[in-house]
């Protein structure tokens, strides 16, 4: 548990005002979310602790052409998902057109820059696919989107840093304490989504975490639209 020092011994959880300074909207940066079922023991969150998304069942990726395109996507070897990867709309922009060529950004559901590629040349990031040239050469706005889901949705849990199933990666921040039994989901309510300013300093933290594990915790943080107070 997150504790903060008072005047004298005492000591009090974080509140929630402790460590988020500003928020653009409630409605649109919390999600009211399912907290994973304990295992063998309640799991148990606070107030301002950083959580992981765990991503449950198969993995589906689907490929749909924007309506409008003026140029042709022509044919889009298969997509893949990395391992974990979040799921929701993934976007493929043109940015510059070309003849029989073109260069696209990827943005991630959250309409993070994920990187970005040309027509034809293979693109490896969270999505995977090849472009390929069509009949028509595209334009600027062309697109085409990725949607990726999994069978069984995704659940949060506090970040474990040596986790490999999603739980590694900082996805959220906790609104409030919450406690899922054995074996059973519950809810929690989370931010997720920016813009926020957050005070990094009054965050919960895996017990041990090193300053370069912090620098990166905040980094995947921001990509999200959570960001340091100034």
């Amino acid at each position: 548990m997150s504790l903060i020092a008072t005047s004298g011994p005492f000591v009090q959880p974080a509140k929630l005002t402790d460590w988020l300074k500003h928020e653009y909207s409630i409605d649109y940066c919390r999600e009211d979310a399912v907290l994973m079922a304990g295992a063998g023991a309640e799991r148990v969150v606070v107030s301002g602790q950083v959580l992981g998304a765990v991503v449950t069942g198969a993995q589906s990726v689907t490929v749909t052409a924007k309506a409008g395109n003026t140029g042709a996507i022509g044919v889009v070897a298969t997509a893949t998902g990395d391992p974990k990867v979040p799921k929701g709309r993934w976007e493929v922009l043109i940015i510059e057109p070309g003849a029989n060529a073109g260069k696209f950004e990827v943005r991630n559901p959250r309409g993070k820059l994920d990187g970005s590629g040309d027509v034809g040349t293979a693109y490896n990031g969270g999505i995977n696919f090849t472009w390929a040239d069509g009949a028509t050469d595209v334009v600027p706005g062309d697109a085409f989107f990725v949607d990726v889901d999994y069978a069984a949705g995704e659940a949060y849990v506090a970040l474990n840093l040596a986790g490999n199933d999603g739980s590694q990666i900082a996805a959220a921040i906790a609104v409030n304490t919450a406690t899922a039994p054995n074996g059973v989901d519950d809810r929690v309510l989370v931010i997720n989504a920016g813009p926020v300013l957050v005070d990094f300093d009054r965050l919960t933290y895996p017990a041990g975490i090193t300053a370069a594990q912090k620098l990166s915790v905040i980094a995947q943080l921001r990509l999200a639209g959570i960001r340091p107070v100034p």
